[in-house]
């Protein structure tokens, strides 16, 4: 009996010391740090969790620049981030869509701090055109012309993502400038009005000599009759529509035998 008792405390302390060790393996946060060539750095964190991921970006004097914050799922895809300046001033924010059976992603939106989109960037093969099948697409909005047709295109496209490597410059995706082109704002404005110029009189502005003598006098000059209007012709009958489905042609008959 006696010998049991003693086990029981020496038990309860292997089991203990058992346990402790995972509970010291937990972690909260991974952390990494991009150096990129124009002298700037990243850091990035990503929590225990793994659905989090939080990046600062510093100058070249350690000034913070950037910060961008990014949510996944489950199955570690991106869904949707933020994009903030050094003073935590929202500059836009990103959503990112899949496709429902390959569960590829194909999409990427990126709107204003307003909320107004900017910006629709599709990866290679999202699009059935065969134009931009192989490549990368941004079709670009102006918000402050919401009727104004995007702008299509296909070289400075680069989809806003986490930093998994160094970059020779960091591009954190700012949502900046306009998307619709100079040429759509000309259509979309009032045409110019012309004004009618005055046609030439028909005299000639070479120097004239004075003329000498008498002036004869000239007899008036009565004006021609306006001619009679034409009458115009009465409008044709419109031809009649064609049928969507034409009614099938008769059969041919057959020739008979002799």
């Amino acid at each position: 009996m006696n010998r049991l008792l003693f086990l029981l405390p020496v038990l309860a302390l292997a089991a203990s010391t058992r346990t402790a060790p995972a509970e010291d393996k937990r972690i909260d946060a991974f952390s990494r740090i991009h150096y990129h060539r124009d002298g700037t750095r990243t850091e990035s964190i990503k929590d225990g969790t793994g659905t989090r991921i939080k990046e600062k970006t510093y100058s070249e004097n350690s000034i913070l620049s950037f910060v961008r914050e990014f949510e996944t799922d489950s199955k570690g895809r991106l869904r949707n981030g933020v994009i903030y300046d050094g003073r935590k001033n929202v500059l836009g924010s990103m959503v990112y869509g899949y496709d429902a059976t390959t569960d590829q992603i194909v999409e990427e939106r990126l709107f204003n701090a307003k909320g107004q989109i900017i910006r629709r960037l599709f990866y290679p093969g999202a699009l059935k055109d065969p134009r931009f099948t192989k490549r990368f697409v941004a079709f670009n909005y102006d918000p402050d012309n919401p009727d104004a047709k995007p702008v299509a295109d296909t070289k400075n496209v680069k989809p806003v993502r986490p930093v998994e490597q160094a970059q020779d410059e960091f591009d954190p995706g700012t949502p900046m400038g306009k998307g619709a082109a100079p040429s759509l704002h000309a259509a979309n404005s009032k045409p110019e009005t012309k004004t009618a110029q005055p046609k030439p009189s028909g005299r000639s502005f070479l120097p004239q000599r004075k003329p000498t003598g008498t002036p004869t006098p000239t007899a008036p000059v009565t004006p021609a009759p306006s001619p009679k209007p034409t009458p115009k012709p009465a409008p044709k009958p419109a031809p009649k529509p064609v049928p969507a489905d034409p009614l099938p042609l008769p059969p041919v008959p057959a020739k008979p035998r002799t």
